[in-house]
């Protein structure tokens, strides 16, 4: 399990809740998505391998990126994808 504080403008922040909410991504690091819970942010199940949770901060410009994976190398590469995710650098 991982964590990384992302700080971005609130322009940033404000879009990246637009795509998450118009299209959630179907994959990360290679692992299809298969749930995706929005109640506490967004987060997304990966095939059994762990999770990743993108979570936009209600009261400052920083966007939360969570991590948790069955193996080390998956979860640098969950929480690295995450952040490009979150910064929109695709």
């Amino acid at each position: 399990y991982r964590r990384a504080d992302l700080h971005l403008t609130q322009a940033r922040k404000e879009q990246l809740l637009k795509e998450l909410t118009a299209a959630a991504p179907a994959r990360f690091a290679g692992l299809p998505v298969t749930e995706v819970d929005p109640l506490d942010g967004y987060k997304f199940f990966l095939d059994g391998r762990g999770w990743l949770l993108i979570r936009p901060s209600g009261t400052e410009p920083v966007v939360r990126v969570y991590a948790e994976a069955d193996e080390p190398q998956l979860l640098e590469r969950l929480l690295h994808e995450g952040e490009r995710f979150a910064r929109g650098d695709r």
